[in-house]
């Protein structure tokens, strides 16, 4: 849970770190483009300020020598059966790229124009309205494109690499800033397990205690019994908490598979099923179930089967007479699913994502002072334990469901050398 917690805590950061690159790299790509253009437009204004004449007779002033040798203009004149073009003698394009920006340039306004290898900006204006003759003014712009195409791609190269940067900075400190916070919240889980350890000892000899005054040939009087038993009922229950915290504790720092094996999961379930089935007698409510045979998953059996027992038990607990306990189990994409759901009760949505929670417990009305909300913490720490996934959907006075998700058992010869390979690193 930690482990999520921080990792979840990391892609947050690293993902806000690189959402601000990616603003001020669109800044400076949308700032290049905005340059780029503003340097096409000047181009193109000072063409429009040399006199057409100039282009055709080159008599051209020195201050204009740079807009010529960049620029053009292209004359068209024009008639019912369609226009002609007249190209200047100063050979920025050729008559057939003259002839394919004047087929778009006649539209109107302005633009860009990608003919062959090279890229031109125009702008079209009319030159001689009363005899139909246009002016399209013409610019090469190809050596500015493609310092915007080079600018953008050194841009996107440096974007990818300072975002390698960031992230391995980030996983790197993150690691060293985890390593503190992981070791301290196992010497958190390792001081609850010990506590809890020590504290079986003396609770053993107050309860061996108490059995001895219970026992004792002196009789006690009505009161004494009074003390002694209510002595001996929260002993019990100390008893009953500690030993749920010390199998929350176990089943949370459980890591290794030394335990697991192929269990028969519908026989797993079946066999829990028959203790359940006189609890849900007694209380008068009806078990429905749906388990094929030969269903089967790689786990620790003994855990497994403490699952079934705690979800079963608990459906029976909260599911009022004369309602009704379903248990379906199904393999789906080599995933083994196993849903219990009970009508009648159910929960508030926003009560569901407490109910994993330790020491949490739910409606009081059904909640016993044996209670101490440690049951589903267990079960959900124990499912996690055999790679596994436990979900719960509810709506309340009308059902609660729990659905606890298992990969299916490897099978035949594939299980057999699984089991050669794990029994050889052992050795």
């Amino acid at each position: 849970m930690l482990k999520k917690l921080l990792i979840r805590s990391l892609l947050l950061q690293i993902g806000s770190v690189l959402v601000a690159l990616l603003c001020v790299f669109v800044f400076f790509g949308v700032y290049s483009k905005q340059k780029t253009d503003e340097i096409v437009a000047e181009k193109i204004n000072k063409l429009r300020e040399i006199p057409i004449e100039s282009f055709f007779n080159q008599t051209i002033e020195i201050s204009e020598a740079k807009a010529i040798q960049d620029g053009t203009v292209i004359l068209v004149s024009y008639n019912e059966e369609g226009y002609r073009i007249r190209k200047p003698s100063i050979d920025v394009c050729t008559y057939e790229q003259a002839e394919s920006i004047v087929r778009i340039a006649v539209k109107g306004g302005d633009g860009i124009v990608k003919t062959d290898d090279k890229i031109f900006a125009y702008y079209y204006s009319d030159y001689n309205a009363s005899e139909k003759i246009s002016v399209v003014y013409v610019s090469d712009i190809s050596e500015d494109y493609n310092d915007f195409k080079e600018s953008v791609i050194m841009l996107v190269l440096v974007g990818v690499f300072v975002s390698t940067v960031v992230v391995l900075f980030y996983l790197f400190f993150a690691r060293k800033n985890q390593i503190p916070v992981e070791t301290a919240f196992k010497k958190q889980k390792s001081l609850i397990a010990d506590a809890s350890h020590e504290l079986k000892t003396p609770l053993t000899i107050l309860t061996a205690q108490v059995d001895a005054l219970k026992n004792s040939e002196t009789p006690l009087t009505e009161e004494q019994k009074g003390w002694v038993d209510a002595i001996d009922n929260q002993l019990d229950r100390m008893t009953r908490l500690i030993n749920g915290m010390l199998e929350l504790s176990r089943f949370e720092v459980m890591h290794n598979t030394a335990a697991f094996q192929r269990v028969d999961f519908s026989k797993l379930a079946e066999g829990v099923m028959l203790g359940i089935e006189v609890l849900a007698f007694e209380n008068n409510i009806t078990l429905e179930t749906k388990i094929p045979k030969g269903i089967c998953i790689y786990a620790d059996p003994d855990g497994m089967e403490k699952v079934v027992y705690a979800l079963l038990e608990n459906a029976v607990k909260y599911t009022p007479i004369r309602e009704k306990i379903s248990v379906v189990m199904y393999v789906e994409k080599r995933k083994v699913f196993l849903h219990v759901k009970n009508t009648g009760v159910g929960v508030p949505s926003s009560e569901i994502p407490k109910l994993f929670d330790r020491f949490y417990r739910g409606d009081p009305a059904h909640t016993s002072s044996n209670n101490f909300g440690l049951g589903l913490p267990i079960v959900k720490s124990i499912v996690e334990a055999n790679k596994g996934i436990i979900a719960v959907s509810s709506k309340e006075k009308e059902y609660t469901e729990f659905v606890v998700i298992m990969k299916e058992s490897e099978n035949g010869k594939r299980l057999e050398k699984y089991e050669k390979k794990k029994n050889y690193r052992k050795h």
